[in-house]
């Protein structure tokens, strides 16, 4: 028989970066993360989300912003797991594998820049600028993935 003693609180996102398999194939990860966001907003949306590639950055964008009025809050998506029954009813939303696996993670509108992981880039006005060539409302860009195995 168990008992409240035998339960113990973890981090879902240390749980996530010790399961990484769970979350995503061996191959192109960076690539499966874009396309999960993209999918997110096409969802929330109802259209189509576009990856770029800005060096090193993957970069989600989408005229629509999929985050803006969501609820969970846009930044809460980025610290738990949340679930994201309109994908299927066992998904979640893909903002907090960014958090587990990218050392660096922002996310830009045309009125807000919020750094979720890593320092800020020198490449912020070329994201920007990025923005707003493609009119898009909302962006969340990552790189450099940690490697299997690190805790980040």
């Amino acid at each position: 028989m168990y008992t409240k003693n035998d339960l113990r609180t973890i981090n879902s996102l240390d749980w996530v970066k010790a399961n990484r398999d769970r979350f995503l194939r061996k191959e192109n990860e960076d690539l499966q993360l874009a396309e999960n966001l993209v999918l997110t907003a096409g969802i929330l949306t109802g259209l189509a989300g576009e990856i770029v590639r800005l060096g090193s950055w993957w970069v989600v964008g989408c005229k629509e912003d999929w985050l803006d009025g969501d609820e969970p809050s846009s930044l809460e998506a980025f610290c738990r797991l949340t679930p994201f029954p309109a994908a299927g009813p066992n998904e979640i939303r893909p903002e907090a594998l960014l958090t587990a696996f990218a050392r660096k993670v922002v996310t830009l509108s045309s009125d807000s820049i919020q750094w979720i992981v890593g320092d800020q880039s020198d490449q912020i006005d070329d994201l920007s600028e990025l923005l707003k060539r493609h009119k898009w409302r909302r962006i969340v860009a990552f790189c450099e993935l940690n490697p299997s195995g690190s805790s980040g």
